[in-house]
């Protein structure tokens, strides 16, 4: 599955290392979402590593969803593992909108050793986590899901220790109307 992994995530816009000598890729930590109101399929998120050849390395954040091999999902794909088909639930729209309602619900979740709480910003409206919902494939290098019209939830794939330099602006920028 790692070899699959790795030859995904060199075709994906977002991948940040496209002229690097790719080693190895190596899925470091996984925590299951909690589902608490279908339709969705089940989903983790997956702290992935990518290795390079002159020794460094860069983590991603994959939100992963899961469905059976035999209703044939396409979209985003993965691999198959188990039976399952494992996919970007990014590109299901049942998958994206249930991310929402965790949003929503400022789910967490604990694992071992990772931890994941899902946090929405108390000045916006929260996303209802119906059916609204909208990929914006043009960004290079994060993903962006608009909910409801009006809310855009934009994920960092790529991950760095502390507050993200664009984050940081946006809270800045926020506090001060």
């Amino acid at each position: 599955p790692e070899d699959a992994l790795a030859a995904w995530l060199r075709d994906q816009r977002w991948f940040a290392a496209k002229s690097r000598d790719l080693g190895q890729v190596h899925v470091l930590e996984t925590v299951a979402l909690p589902m608490k109101e279908p339709p969705a399929p089940p989903m983790v998120i997956a702290c992935v590593e990518s290795r390079f050849a002159a020794g460094t390395h860069d983590i991603y954040q994959l939100p992963l969803a899961l469905r059976p091999q035999e209703e044939g999902w396409q979209d985003g794909v993965i691999a198959t593992v188990g039976g399952m088909t494992v996919y970007d639930a990014f590109r299901d729209p049942e998958a994206a909108a249930a991310i929402a309602r965790l949003f929503r619900d400022g789910a967490r979740t604990d694992g071992e050793p990772a931890t994941v709480a899902l946090h929405w910003s108390d000045q916006a409206q929260r996303p209802s986590g119906g059916p609204d919902v909208r990929l914006i494939g043009t960004e290079q290098s994060n993903t962006s899901v608009v909910f409801d019209s009006a809310l855009i939830l934009k994920a960092f794939r790529r991950i760095e220790a502390g507050d993200n330099p664009e984050l940081e602006m946006l809270r800045f920028l926020s506090d001060r109307g």
